[in-house]
């Protein structure tokens, strides 16, 4: 994440959902594209993400998430509404899911269509699984009782 001055800024609780094969964190990201939120992925200072419209790009103007605890689950869940949004504010039809896969041994976030296809930007392509074959991110709320 930038701080005002356009540097790195540093936070102890930014979210990461993995490593690069040398090591450098992976961050869960949104950026705001043609008026709504779409998730994605941050590695340094650069967001990669894929519209709506399914092209990929890549962003300097993104936010990375902070203070809170994830997970990675199967999707689909018994109660969908508890997955992480790119945009909460947005109408709940119009809510773009930030889902999860592993691509060449990292794991790696993007958008869920409506479709339930996970579309993720990886090497300037896009990589796409259907459901079941990926994972949703939701908090970990700790007061959430398991089963």
């Amino acid at each position: 994440m930038k701080d005002s001055s356009g540097r790195q800024a540093d936070r102890y609780d930014v979210v990461w959902c993995g490593l690069t094969k040398d090591n450098i964190p992976i961050h869960v990201a949104r950026t705001l594209h043609l008026g709504y939120y779409v998730p994605g992925y941050a590695v340094g200072d650069v967001g990669y993400f894929v519209s709506k419209e399914l092209q990929e790009f890549q962003t300097c103007n993104f936010q990375v998430l902070v203070g809170t605890f994830i997970e990675f689950v199967k999707f689909p869940l018994n109660d969908e509404r508890d997955s992480m949004v790119a945009d909460d504010n947005a109408d709940e039809s119009k809510r773009i899911k930030i889902g999860s896969f592993v691509i060449k041994g990292a794991r790696y976030c993007g958008m869920v269509e409506t479709n339930n296809t996970c579309h993720i930007n990886f090497d300037d392509q896009i990589y796409s699984k259907k459901a079941p074959a990926f994972q949703v991110v939701m908090r970990n709320d700790f007061r959430r009782k398991r089963s």
